[in-house]
């Protein structure tokens, strides 16, 4: 199934709008009266069958659009009305569908269907052609939930399809998932994570819990499959920076210093010494953060338990009369085992769960998959794609730190915009294939998928799409939708395959005077009224040429070399050589001080004269 043409009455911001997604036709649908509706079909002649080299990709739209336009909206409502398991139509809308079919003998059998609801009146126009007009039936659906429906359930059309939805912009929206709809958003995902570790309910909570880990481990089963896939678009990396978090450490040695005890003090002195400081290994470190971890929740979420905390004094009374005289990795695991003696404390608790990661950790260090770095507060962690090992060390310590962590991932040698990359690869390969399963069709909708990229990244954006979706998605037909501001993905599509949004809302027939979009110079793309309709220049450099041209127009500025220096900082060649003229018809040889300046820039300007002049001769 193929989404061709959505015609929308009214959803958030979008009233009355259509949006074409087919480039093999061009619908028109127009209102002819109340509920009463004429669509017009024809062929695109600019059409091209396979345009982006997979029989898989059977098609791609780029959605582009100012911040505010309904880009998103037009995605929520897709997800919202035509998924396999949501409730059934809640707005008013025509949709046009391919739902060709393959018979017995392989052959793929065309069937296209015009859907819209039960009050409407839909007829083809007599101008569609005769062999177009037989191709598409018209099919009417009701408007109530899905238990209700009796016209046509919407759900059966969307059986044998799922949408796949990808954003990577976190605003604490509400994302929905059903059984048609496969939800990979960075909002889906820190909720979905925050409910699963069990914390959800509490208010304190400075940043999502288990996301930030959950996200490595999903990064991890990409790269662990990496040699399943062709043309990666960089190295993948194979280590993992591991880091402290030091407020533990400062909340901690605040609280200790309420208890009277050898083993607290020591602490404090350690950790307070330079000298000491300097001596810790990282294996001291790791020791000194998780007990800084266990004590700190203590604190946190049984501060208002005077029983729980007179229990602490004791643990700590107790630890001295041990006489822990060992290094500080022992004296902690020491001090952690007399915690069985106070099973009703948090930090007995969270004492227990930090053995199992005690023992793993001791084994990665002893394995070198754990190396220190050059600061007692960095190590790390050796992948080498062992997908096990990894998530073994990482998911015992997501079980193990409670609702604070204590320990920084990080991948090591990776650009933020070759992170956003491996995000996105990595969730679109973490339901791969298990959960598409026996569906053949797939409905993949991208959100500004590009918004954290470096402009090379957003240049690469759909190549790396069309290469990796297929790979990852084997056998399945894909639609590709995706929105963005971007003029890269104009670039990288042709203008049958590209709906503009202007800032109301509403679609626009073309992107201003431009009639094709492919293999268009970015530059130009940029500079078109569309993207920039204020200018491409920014706009603090906006508002200084217009000050420098008024300093210029007066004609009796205090510092007219200064302002001739202002001058020569501009880019722009056309824009510097005006301000100049300007500035030479105002003051012209009247200064002394501004007649060598003069010399030397009437020299340069000769000299680059005469070096285009030498290229346009050696080119002839």
């Amino acid at each position: 199934m193929e989404l061709l043409h959505l015609w929308i009455e009214k959803y958030r911001n979008i009233k009355k709008q259509s949006y074409n997604f087919s480039s093999k036709y061009l619908f028109h649908i127009k209102e002819t009266g109340k509920y009463a509706f004429e669509i017009d079909i024809a062929e695109n002649e600019d059409h091209v069958e396979n345009f982006f080299e997979n029989e898989r990709i059977k098609n791609i739209t780029g959605i582009i659009g100012q911040n505010g336009s309904g880009k998103t909206s037009l995605l929520d409502f897709i997800k919202e009305n035509l998924t396999n398991g949501s409730k059934g139509a809640s707005s008013e809308f025509i949709m046009i569908i391919n739902r060709e079919t393959i018979d017995n003998t392989g052959t793929t059998v065309p069937g296209y269907s015009i859907f819209a609801p039960v009050h409407f009146h839909v007829t083809i126009s007599q101008r569609t052609p005769k062999h177009l007009h037989s191709l598409f039936g018209i099919d009417y659906f009701s408007l109530e939930s899905y238990p209700l429906l009796k016209t046509l359930p919407l759900n059966d059309l969307f059986e044998n399809s799922y949408c796949i939805f990808y954003s990577n912009i976190f605003e604490g929206k509400h994302e929905i998932s059903n059984e048609g709809l496969l939800n990979i958003s960075t909002n889906y995902f820190v909720a979905e994570d925050l409910a699963d570790s069990g914390y959800e309910s509490h208010k304190d909570f400075r940043r999502p819990l288990n996301f930030h880990e959950r996200e490595l481990m999903r990064n991890m089963g990409f790269i662990a499959a990496k040699d399943k896939f062709e043309g990666l678009p960089f190295k993948l990396p194979e280590e993992i920076e591991i880091a402290f978090y030091r407020e533990d450490r400062d909340i901690v040695l605040t609280n200790i210093e309420n208890f009277d005890s050898g083993f607290t003090n020591e602490l404090e002195r350690v950790f307070k010494s330079r000298d000491s400081e300097n001596s810790l290994t990282f294996r001291d470190s790791f020791y000194f953060y998780m007990f800084y971890n266990a004590i700190r929740q203590q604190f946190e979420f049984q501060s208002a338990n005077s029983e729980a905390h007179a229990r602490i004094n004791e643990i700590f009374k107790e630890a001295d009369q041990e006489s822990i005289a060992y290094g500080i990795p022992e004296k902690i695991t020491a001090f952690f085992d007399l915690t069985y003696r106070y099973p009703n404390t948090l930090l007995n608790f969270r004492a227990t769960l930090f053995l199992p990661l005690i023992e793993v950790f001791e084994r990665f260090l002893a394995d070198k998959l754990i190396v220190p770095g050059d600061s007692n507060e960095t190590a790390v962690l050796k992948v080498d794609h062992d997908e096990e090992n990894f998530k073994l060390f990482l998911g015992i310590y997501m079980d193990s730190c409670g609702p604070t962590d204590f320990l920084n991932f990080k991948w090591k040698n990776l650009s933020s915009g070759q992170q956003s990359i491996l995000t996105m690869l990595s969730r679109f390969h973490k339901i791969s294939p298990s959960q598409t399963g026996s569906r053949d069709n797939l409905l993949i909708l991208i959100d500004e998928g590009d918004v954290y990229f470096h402009p090379e990244w957003q240049r690469k954006l759909i190549n790396i799409l069309i290469n990796f979706l297929p790979q990852v998605y084997s056998g399945k037909n894909i639609q590709l939708i995706l929105t963005s501001n971007s003029p890269f993905i104009a670039s990288d599509l042709p203008k049958q395959n590209l709906i503009f949004i202007d800032h109301n809302s509403n679609v626009l027939p073309k992107l201003n005077n431009r009639e094709k979009t492919f293999a268009s110079n970015i530059h130009s793309l940029l500079a078109d009224g569309f993207f920039m309709s204020e200018g491409v220049m920014g706009e603090f450099a906006k508002r200084k040429i217009v000050k420098l041209i008024k300093r210029i127009e007066k004609g009796n500025d205090r510092d007219p070399a200064g302002l001739l220096k202002e001058i020569d900082v501009i880019g722009e060649p056309l824009l510097a050589d005006r301000l100049k003229k300007m500035f030479d018809e105002k003051y012209g040889f009247q200064r002394d001080e501004n007649i060598e300046a003069r010399i030397q820039r009437l020299q340069l300007q000769l000299l680059e004269a005469e070096e285009i002049k030498r290229r346009q001769n050696e080119g002839r």
